[in-house]
């Protein structure tokens, strides 16, 4: 049975949507573990998310495939500065 997410863009709202990607670093800036980007990796193909950004709720997705590392996008330019570059 498909599960729903909610993804908080806040700051990579547009590039994220307009991409079809959600990214995530692993860690937060200190290396401490945050739940909301573990579950990145509990979101299976077929599950929903509601993107957040703006106070309201603008978009609904579906996962196509489980998540992979991957590089910060190039699109998010100095947004998320202090983020790692993995996530």
């Amino acid at each position: 049975m498909a599960q729903f997410w909610s993804a908080n863009h806040n700051q990579t709202a547009r590039q994220e949507i307009d991409g079809q990607h959600l990214w995530s670093p692993k860690t937060e800036s200190n290396g401490a573990r945050n739940e909301f980007y573990n579950n990145m990796r509990r979101a299976t193909p077929g599950d929903f998310v509601h993107s957040y950004a703006d106070q309201a709720i603008g978009y609904m997705g579906r996962i196509a495939e489980f998540a992979f590392t991957a590089p910060k996008p190039m699109e998010f330019g100095k947004t998320g500065a202090y983020w790692n570059q993995e996530g």
